[in-house]
């Protein structure tokens, strides 16, 4: 069944009592196997629970479309919550199955990439995390990459060769997420500025012996204009997350490109 997205959204509703909705679709080529017999992608159900808009919703899915964002942050982070405001266009998924019920008096509004993206911290919320040390950014890292599908690294001017965007991304590979890269430094700052180009930070690891910068894919929208930078990505960023999927998987069943990333030293 084709969707927009994982459900329908924006469809009106001022009056509802209970609604269930069901929809799976899947491809052939997304269902790589693992050594452990399962498929790359398929990840374990779980379930959201929220209220919003009036509505009380529960979803359960078979695979977790949510994403996380790689970013600097003191640079880059005005620049990434207004990538979070986005509205996700299309299934960011190659494969999924997924059931959602709702009860209540209320409307469904369009899904924006902060509904199923990591969220993000204030300084003093990232200061708490630090001062536990490396073990305990590490913890909060994996914490927040669990459920997710695709990493997204927002590259600004001074992203790549950093030490925790080089974790993120390792770990990501790793767990057999989705990889893709954003250039972002043509979006504005809260201060109304743009920034350099930054270097893929994909040239500093490598898989099997390669670099990564050739094996995951980087995109800069073809604008130098803000506005028209942040309409660009938010027409693509769902494709550019299903096709990194794909690239994950496409990697994961072939031997040669099975092997853990690795930080170029």
């Amino acid at each position: 069944m084709s969707r927009n997205g994982l459900f329908p959204t924006g469809r009106g509703k001022g009056f509802v009592i209970y609604s269930r909705e069901s929809v799976r679709r899947a491809s052939s080529k997304a269902r790589t196997s693992r050594a452990s017999g399962k498929s790359a992608i398929i990840k374990k159900p779980f379930y959201r629970l929220y209220y919003k808009n009036g509505l009380l919703t529960l979803e359960r899915y078979r695979l977790a479309s949510r994403v996380f964002f790689s970013f600097y942050y003191k640079p880059d982070h005005k620049r990434v919550d207004r990538i979070r405001t986005m509205r996700r266009r299309g299934d960011s998924a190659k494969s999924f199955e997924a059931k959602r019920w709702q009860f209540g008096f209320g409307r469904d509004q369009e899904e924006r990439w902060a509904d199923r993206g990591s969220k993000t911290v204030t300084d003093s919320e990232w200061l708490d995390v630090t001062l536990g040390g490396t073990k305990a950014i590490k913890q909060w890292i994996r914490e927040q990459m669990r459920r997710k599908g695709c990493l997204i690294i927002l590259i600004g001017s001074q992203t790549a060769n950093r030490p925790w965007i080089n974790y993120e991304i390792r770990e990501g590979w790793n767990d057999l997420m989705g990889v893709v890269g954003v250039h972002v430094h043509n979006l504005k700052d809260n201060h109304g500025r743009q920034s350099p180009k930054g270097e893929n930070p994909f040239n500093y690891l490598a898989v099997g012996g390669r670099p990564m910068s050739q094996i995951v894919k980087t995109y800069n929208p073809p604008y130098q204009d803000s506005n028209e930078v942040f309409d660009y990505i938010e027409q693509h960023l769902s494709s550019w997350v299903a096709q990194a999927i794909g690239i994950r998987n496409s990697t994961a069943a072939e031997a040669q490109y099975s092997e853990r990333a690795v930080t170029i030293e």
